[in-house]
């Protein structure tokens, strides 16, 4: 079975734990993972951006690329939804807040996007309450 059809077969199954060991073991799953974001399942979704915050927290220098491609899609030049970016901005930044910290000034930018500004407020808003009280001091400031 070719790496591509693993991998939706794990997002299918909601395997989480067998994708965040996939990704830091072969990072080309990332690829394969980002095309999923655009999926018509909702849970396929859901389960490809976790993937892909695991990867971003276990290889930072790739968690910088997956950022630095999501502000690329967020972007009106890109040609593409943004929208469907932002919940793996939010699992990097659920995993490791130090990573996404450089991004956040840049994404602040597409605020006024009334297409973005929700789903920003609400993965950020998901993320700040999903982290418990060890971090909710961060989310507050």
């Amino acid at each position: 079975m070719r790496l591509k059809e693993i991998v939706m077969e794990m997002l299918q199954r909601s395997d989480r734990q067998g994708l965040e060991e996939l990704v830091v073991e072969q990072p080309r799953a990332i690829r394969y993972l980002q095309g999923r974001l655009w999926d018509s399942e909702e849970r396929v979704r859901r389960n490809a951006a976790e993937a892909l915050g695991a990867a971003a927290a276990a290889r930072p220098e790739l968690g910088r690329e997956i950022l630095r491609r999501a502000l690329w899609a967020l972007n009106d030049e890109s040609a593409m939804n943004g929208a469907y970016m932002l919940p793996v901005i939010g699992e990097i930044g659920f995993r490791d807040p130090d990573l996404v910290a450089p991004f956040v000034g840049p994404m602040t930018s597409y605020l006024w996007d009334d297409g973005l500004r929700p789903g920003m407020c609400r993965h950020a808003r998901r993320r700040c309450w999903t982290t418990g009280r060890r971090r909710r001091s961060r989310c507050q400031r």
